[in-house]
């Protein structure tokens, strides 16, 4: 079992847990946004550099030996 940190707190502190599942676990690359520079006056280009997009995403988790309050 697995936990993820939001807001530098680990899930752990709070009895919850990620469960990955196969899908999950295969990673992926992120989609990115190249930034680059093309004159038109002449071939070539400039690299500017990458950034990467942000992306939506679910964890499926599980609790254990919580307390209505947490």
């Amino acid at each position: 079992m697995e936990g993820f940190s939001f807001a530098g707190v680990h899930s752990g502190a709070f009895g919850c847990w990620h469960i990955p599942d196969a899908k999950e676990r295969g990673g992926g690359m992120e989609d990115y946004e190249l930034s680059e520079l093309v004159p038109e006056n002449r071939d070539g280009g400039y690299y500017l550099g990458v950034r990467a997009k942000p992306r939506d995403f679910e964890l499926k988790c599980y609790f254990e030996e919580i307390t209505e309050a947490q």
